[in-house]
């Protein structure tokens, strides 16, 4: 909720980058905020809110978090709407997170197999308390295991059990922040300014009570982001983050058109000819403690019965290393200083197939993944990358166990643990930033 005063431009600093929309009188405001020098500002007229399209991303099948600073100019006014994806009355799917007109705060979900707008709620879930008038207050819903918390502040206000249910959208419905449709009129839209709101999906951010934090969350940062595009044999690989980091291309790595999981082309890699790529900037890949994401899609060209190797790779001694690879047997393993970890050797990863592999560490903990599928775990909170070589892709610095097959859609993250559960891999490409 971050610009200059009456400007209505709406960011999402996620990596989602979702266009946001303001209408009616939505607009940012340096008048109050809890961070960063503005908010957003809601001024209780019907029209105004802040919006995009229908988007999977709000539909929550399983634990999810909901979270943002409210300053209520007024609060016992009727109902008061902070967020919603619930935009027709007829239509019980979607969620809204409220003010009642008791002044009490409610969260309402379904996941559409029930009709009416109250009663076709599958989830529905009331405090006793409510944001105090004129000051920041900290407000957040959050699943997980089944139950649904909202909290005040850090504190458990209230909780209850809901089951499994998905808590779903239909294609029609948009998101809202600031609105809800099916409210009376006059009280679609609160009265109150709003910063520094978090929506995640797949993952309680909070299990008990807690401090909330004293600063803005911090922006995922895209350290690399290879879409693998371009025209047949080139060698022309292109960093599509931020960054803009140069690649450089150890023959004969190069564009092929001949097998691609998105855009119409791969990076191509043949493991007799030691064929890698290679970025020199290694300041974008010191992770130090952060959480950190590495992921791609691998097809493995099978040889002499060995398959896979090393997708992602980066070398400054035995106690200063990484690799992830796709190992001989069909699972992913990772080196981390000096520590070998063997995340799945089971072989899901199968020869001539595209699967998705992925490493994350969150809170000190990795994770490793196969087409979404958390295969194993391990406890590692000290991993400090500093100096060191190029990163690599297709290859390790020193030559042992390179990649024979193709890569699509590599993506390293720092200060951020894209996937700390079971997940579906997207199907489409990453956004750019």
């Amino acid at each position: 909720m971050d610009g200059a005063n009456n400007s209505t431009t709406f960011r999402d600093d996620s990596l989602n980058y979702l266009g946001i929309t303001a209408n009616g009188n939505a607009q940012i405001s340096t008048a109050q905020y809890k961070f960063g020098g503005a908010s957003g500002l809601f001024d209780r007229d019907d029209t105004t809110y802040v919006g995009g399209a229908s988007n999977s991303n709000f539909a929550f099948e399983s634990d999810f978090t909901i979270e943002m600073w409210v300053y209520m100019i007024q609060n016992n006014i009727g109902y008061q709407a902070f967020l919603s994806t619930h935009t027709d009355g007829l239509d019980a799917t979607g969620w809204v997170f409220l003010l009642e007109s008791n002044g009490n705060m409610y969260f309402y979900g379904s996941d559409g197999t029930q009709s009416g707008p109250i009663s076709g709620w599958n989830c529905q879930i009331a405090t006793e308390t409510y944001p105090d008038s004129e000051q920041w207050v900290h407000i957040a819903v959050v699943r997980y295991n089944n139950v649904i918390t909202i909290y005040k502040d850090g504190v458990d206000v209230t909780s209850a059990r809901y089951g499994t249910q998905t808590v779903s959208i239909s294609s029609a419905q948009n998101f809202e922040i600031g609105h809800y449709t099916s409210l009376p009129e006059g009280n679609k839209t609160p009265h109150c300014y709003i910063d520094e709101l978090r929506i995640v999906k797949g993952y309680a951010a909070y299990t008990s009570n807690f401090t909330p934090a004293n600063q803005p969350f911090p922006n995922p940062q895209i350290s690399i982001l290879l879409h693998m595009d371009g025209s047949n044999e080139s060698t022309n690989f292109v960093d599509s983050s931020l960054n803009n980091l140069t690649v450089t291309p150890a023959e004969p790595a190069q564009i092929s058109t001949a097998q691609y999981k998105f855009g119409g082309a791969s990076g191509y890699f043949i493991r007799q000819d030691d064929s890698y790529l290679q970025i020199e900037n290694i300041e974008e890949f010191e992770f130090g403690a952060n959480d950190f994401t590495l992921e791609c899609w691998v097809y493995p060209i099978e040889e002499n019965g060995n398959g896979g190797g090393t997708c992602i790779a980066r070398w400054g001694g035995s106690n200063n290393a990484f690799f992830f690879q796709a190992n001989t047997t069909g699972g992913i393993e990772a080196y981390l200083d000096n520590t070998f970890i063997e995340e799945a050797s089971g072989g899901t990863i199968l020869p001539n197939t595209w699967s998705h592999i992925c490493l994350t560490r969150s809170n000190g903990q990795v994770r490793g993944f196969i087409n979404g599928e958390l295969i194993g775990t391990a406890q590692f909170p000290n991993f400090i990358q500093t100096g060191g070589t190029e990163l690599r892709i297709g290859g390790d610095v020193y030559g042992n166990t390179k990649f024979n097959g193709y890569i699509d859609e590599v993506r390293i993250i720092n200060n951020f643990a894209a996937y700390t559960g079971n997940f579906t891999p997207s199907n489409q490409p990453f956004p750019n930033p």
